[in-house]
């Protein structure tokens, strides 16, 4: 009986109205920022070796490296990501599907930015880009450009910025579209 009346609730799909997951990942964005820029000396060269994925990072840094930003151009970016198309996500396929597709480009960053000899990442970009490419396949209507421009924009960041956490986190977001998680 409680299953039936759970299927008969609408999902939400007005994208000004923050959902209480978002607005809790933007706010912890902003916050977590603001504590690594004003942590000074010693403190905060411990918290960019166990906080970022670079070369001579600690063992628990590819776990930690995604919930700080240590960039102010990546936290902007990825609040504004999560404010537009993760919003958007969240109220289409529930709080469980998004934080599924997050995770799966979480560790698809990881993967690659550990790989490589000189890239340094940190903050959730590589989940956003997961989100995005997952849904620039899926919902090609949310997206100004289409489908193809948006995806290969994507790429063209990724390639010229030499950005491997960001292109790992797409390409986990478009393995996810093929098993149509």
């Amino acid at each position: 009986m409680l299953t039936n009346y759970l299927k008969e609730i609408p999902r939400r799909t007005n994208s000004l109205v923050l959902h209480p997951h978002i607005k809790a990942f933007i706010g912890y964005n902003f916050v977590a920022y603001g504590l690594y820029k004003m942590t000074s000396g010693p403190t905060k060269n411990n918290f960019r070796k166990r906080l970022t994925i670079e070369p001579g990072s600690g063992l628990i840094s590819p776990v930690t490296a995604h919930f700080f930003p240590t960039d102010f151009f990546n936290m902007l970016t990825t609040s504004a990501l999560l404010y537009t198309v993760g919003n958007r996500h969240i109220w289409k396929y529930g709080a469980n599907h998004f934080w599924k597709i997050a995770i799966i480009g979480a560790i698809g960053g990881t993967l690659l930015a550990k790989s490589a000899s000189n890239s340094e990442y940190s903050g959730a970009l590589a989940s956003t880009s997961a989100l995005v490419f997952y849904n620039a396949v899926r919902n090609p209507s949310w997206f100004w450009l289409g489908t193809f421009p948006t995806l290969v924009a994507l790429m063209a960041y990724s390639v010229y910025y030499n950005d491997r956490a960001f292109g790992g986190g797409a390409f986990a977001g478009y393995i996810a579209f093929l098993f149509a998680l």
